[in-house]
C-alpha cells in the first residue's frame, strides 16, 4: 500500500520532471527547518526523504533552502537576504 506522504512525493517529482522536460528552469525548493514534513537540510520526513530518493533517481539537480522555523513574514531581514543570496548563486551557475 503506497502511503500519502509517497504518493504526493510522486506527484510533485512528476510534476518537476514535466517542467524540466518542457524548458523550465527549477531554482529549488524551499523546506521548513525542524519542520516533520518539510524540513530539507536537517532531519526529514517521509515526503523530503522520499522527494529527495526520487530526484536522485530521476537526476533531478536540485537546490534546497529552508526557512527558519519561527519565521514570520516581512520580521527577519537576515532570512530574506539569505534567500536573495542563495537565488543569486542559483542563477550566477
Amino acid at each position: 500500500m503506497v502511503t500519502l506522504p509517497i504518493r504526493s512525493a510522486e506527484t510533485v517529482a512528476n510534476q518537476m520532471r514535466e517542467y524540466i522536460n518542457n524548458n523550465y528552469q527549477i531554482l529549488g525548493l524551499i523546506g521548513i527547518q525542524e519542520s516533520p514534513s518539510c524540513d530539507t537540510l536537517g532531519k526529514k520526513g517521509i515526503f523530503m526523504e522520499e522527494l529527495m530518493g526520487l530526484f536522485k533517481r530521476d537526476n533531478i539537480d536540485i537546490s534546497f533552502f529552508d526557512v527558519p522555523e519561527g519565521y514570520i513574514e516581512g520580521e527577519s531581514e537576515v532570512t530574506i537576504d539569505a534567500f536573495r543570496k542563495h537565488i543569486k548563486s542559483i542563477l550566477d551557475k
